[in-house]
């Protein structure tokens, strides 16, 4: 604590001599004053006309043009994870050669608050211990849940107490279910609605699974049913085919056979009705071919899979024309 008030006075102090010298000696006087406690050191700069080396002394005016950091961001902000990273003025002077009498300029960077200077160890002091203070609160205000324990320095208590952490935690709180509230609807902290969300989820999988097994055992149930309907249909069928043409040929005509001395009416009843029909009558008697299973080839043009040949209305013949 009596370290914390030196650095006070010496400031206060500092500042005082600092307005009385410039109020006094006029605006170069004050900078002078302020570049030799700061700690930039001497500052030299040779004459363009007679390479005069002049210093400290012969400069006539200062003009500071920007600040800032050694270490910045991209966005041009201080770069935290640097300890010494101290604001870079880059000023320019206005020297009058004491040799020729001529003004020239010159541009310089300038540490402010650096170490190589008096005041500058006592402002880095100060500034550091302020910082310190500043990062715990704000890491507090941002992560109330996680507390650290209150420790002392100097006489200063850089933590904050316990009832302090406990009402920025409710409010933290508060705030999310306001927040909550106005996205989804629920009043509830980010841990309730995680929770929450988990067990819906669980609830909705369950669901789905249950419909998705629904569905398969109502399509088995479908295909059971089908499968049921098609052999009652084609014992039907043979039944009907049987008494119409016998056992035999009704079992052939059933399984979609054709044999030789069958009757048209037994062909198409067998294979169905013919893609296309070609008819032939020579000496007498009648030929037809009965084209199935047609598709369109490479050439585009129809072609046949099996073929079946009558003659006065009779089988004679079959073969698969695939091949």
């Amino acid at each position: 604590m009596e370290r914390l008030v030196q650095l006070i006075v010496l400031v206060g102090v500092s500042f005082f001599v600092y307005k009385t010298i410039r109020k006094f000696l006029g605006k170069v006087g004050g900078n002078l004053f302020k570049s030799f406690f700061i700690g930039s050191g001497e500052k030299y700069s040779t004459c363009p006309n007679c390479n005069e080396r002049n210093g400290i002394d012969d400069i006539i005016d200062t003009n500071t043009i920007s600040s800032k950091y050694e270490h910045e961001r991209v966005n041009g902000k201080k770069d935290e994870r640097y300890t010494k990273n101290d604001l870079v003025d880059k000023t320019e002077y206005t020297y009058k050669c004491k040799k020729c009498g001529n003004e020239f300029k010159s541009v310089k960077d300038e540490k402010r608050g650096s170490t190589s200077g008096i005041l500058g160890q006592f402002v880095d002091l100060g500034l550091q211990s302020k910082r310190t203070g500043e990062s715990i609160r704000e890491y507090e205000r941002k992560y109330p849940e996680r507390q650290i324990p209150n420790f002392t320095g100097n006489g200063i208590n850089y933590g904050i107490s316990d009832e302090e952490r406990q009402t920025l935690l409710r409010l933290k709180k508060e705030e999310e279910r306001e927040k909550n509230y106005k996205l989804t609807g629920f009043k509830e902290t980010d841990s309730e609605r995680r929770t929450r969300e988990k067990k819906e989820m669980k609830v909705f999988e369950k669901e789905i699974v249950k419909k998705r097994k629904e569905r398969e055992l109502e399509k088995e149930k479908k295909k059971r049913v089908n499968k049921e309907l098609r052999e009652k249909k084609s014992q039907q069928r043979l039944k009907q085919l049987i008494e119409k043409y016998g056992s035999e040929t009704g079992e052939l005509i059933h399984k979609g056979k054709v044999d030789l001395g069958m009757t048209t009416e037994m062909v198409i009843d067998s294979k169905g009705k013919p893609k296309d029909v070609i008819e032939k009558v020579s000496r007498g008697k009648k030929r037809e071919e009965f084209f199935y299973d047609g598709y369109k080839n490479l050439q585009g043009n129809m072609s046949y899979k099996f073929r079946v040949v009558l003659i006065n209305g009779k089988v004679d013949g079959w073969n698969d024309i695939t091949n």
